[in-house]
């Protein structure tokens, strides 16, 4: 009996694994049933986070004791995150009773807020029961099978044939493809199998932030040495595919990203046997951005500095990118002015920038903002935005409270700063649900203490010893 109740939550652990490691896909399956009208249950990512909650509720909520003890380092914290992140789902699931286009479109609050709340319970099953070293084992694995392809497509300049892996169409000559123009040269950004170049780059971000925590991999063994070299491989294989989608949201979240783990770990780096990793990793990533800078300088330039005479003196491709930001945002500022406490609804924003574009000459269409705390602030008020930003601040002052301060752990809560700096400047950490998953499930992984495993094995053991007693 105590070896099936041990064995009890490896269905919702290989749940989680497969969601993270699923992240770099955007892939759509045949509509569910049960959820027939909601877009969100057609991706492929939702059905290892269902077998996950699912595997956890069956399982018998293993862990869920010790998260509402509070055991461990930063336990109170912990146990506020996830309290203030189940009230923000639900709060979201609410605002589909007074969202802006609820008679038009009832189906856009409610897709959008199934997505938070399946996300909401994942990132607890991944406070329960989910082990961080797995978890920066998947994602690094989504880097090695994603990171080619945005290369290949990069060089080719094409998409790929990947159609079966939900890979978009993209050639120079299709209208809506993002390019780059510097003169008479142009630029197509690598998709990936994501529906955009920036979205591309942030799963290449998450992956490449988790992989850099196996360079600190403990142990003089060969297993120890080849985890060392094997993240130092992932990382500049990431860095080269994350320079090549030109997206500047993620190089800021990952210099953020790599800043904050440098300090997490910054005592480890007494370890003589993580020396060499590193310094080839350092060395391989400095050949990479050399390489790619001189490849592509004329590029760089456009990107960077909005260069109008690269663009052959047409209109910059990056000032009216800018331009438009800044008119989604004047926008955002105006709905919460309009409904400062609750808001227009979950996932109802870009339907309310349509109203407010009729009224206006610009030839635009109704756009999420590129700032997820305004994105927030206007989908579900102010009440929403303290929600979110308590679930936010506890959860980091629980990391950082926690102890140990592992690679993995350190490496995942550099995934949520990274994100959390890419949402000033992009909505996809707020409004995609793949990167609710990286925000919020990374966050629940990164403030678990070493002292919860052993609550869970308690519990588990308090499990048998009671069955045995009923059988009795």
């Amino acid at each position: 009996m105590p070896t099936r109740i041990a064995w009890r939550p490896l269905p919702a652990q290989i749940g989680v694994v497969l969601a993270f490691a699923l992240l770099p896909l955007w892939l759509r399956v045949p509509q569910i049933p049960l959820f027939a009208p909601l877009y969100v249950t057609r991706f492929a990512l939702f059905l290892p986070m269902l077998l996950a909650i699912g595997g956890w509720l069956i399982a018998g909520m293993p862990g869920l004791g010790a998260l509402r003890r509070a055991d461990g380092g930063g336990g109170h914290w912990r146990r506020g995150s996830a309290l203030c992140l189940l009230v923000l789902a639900a709060w979201a699931a609410l605002s589909t009773q007074w969202a802006f286009i609820r008679f038009r479109e009832p189906d856009v609050a409610g897709t959008a807020a199934l997505g938070f709340c399946v996300v909401a319970l994942f990132a607890v099953v991944v406070a329960c029961v989910a082990s961080p070293r797995a978890i920066v084992a998947a994602l690094a694995f989504g880097v090695v099978w994603s990171a080619p392809i945005v290369i290949v497509q990069a060089l080719q300049q094409s998409w790929i044939a990947l159609r079966a892996l939900g890979e978009f169409p993209i050639t120079a000559d299709m209208l809506g493809v993002s390019l780059l123009r510097a003169g008479d040269l142009t630029y197509v950004r690598p998709y990936g199998l994501m529906p955009h170049p920036n979205t591309a780059a942030g799963v290449l971000l998450v992956g490449t932030l988790a992989a850099a925590a196996m360079l600190f991999a403990r142990g003089h063994t060969w297993r120890g040495r080849l985890i060392r070299l094997g993240g130092a491989a992932v990382v500049t294989l990431g860095v080269s595919a994350l320079l090549l989608t030109f997206s500047r949201a993620a190089w800021l979240g990952l210099a953020a990203g790599g800043v904050t783990g440098a300090i997490l770990l910054l005592r480890h780096l007494r370890r003589r046997e993580i020396w060499l990793p590193l310094a080839l990793t350092i060395g391989s990533v400095m050949v990479v951005g050399v390489v790619w800078f001189a490849a592509y300088r004329p590029f760089v330039s456009a990107r960077t500095l909005g260069d109008s005479a690269a663009d052959g003196g047409q209109e910059s491709i990056e000032l009216r990118s800018v331009s438009d930001r800044l008119v989604f945002i004047d926008f955002a500022l105006r709905s919460i002015r309009e409904r400062p406490l609750i808001g227009v609804g979950m996932g109802n924003f870009p339907w309310r920038t349509s109203y407010y574009l009729a009224e206006t000459f610009y030839d635009l269409r109704g756009d999420n903002v590129h700032h997820i705390y305004l994105s927030v602030w206007a989908e579900l008020g102010t009440i929403g935005l303290i929600l979110f930003g308590s679930a936010l601040v506890c959860g980091s002052i629980a990391v950082l409270q926690a102890r140990p301060m592992t690679p993995a752990r350190a490496g995942l809560f550099a995934v949520v700063v990274a994100l959390a700096v890419v949402g000033w400047f992009d909505h996809y950490p707020w409004t995609l649900l793949h990167f609710q998953v990286a925000l919020w499930g990374c966050l629940a992984a990164a403030g678990k203490d070493r002292t919860e495993g052993k609550g869970l094995r308690t519990e588990q053991k308090q499990d048998a010893k009671q069955n045995h007693l009923d059988m009795v």
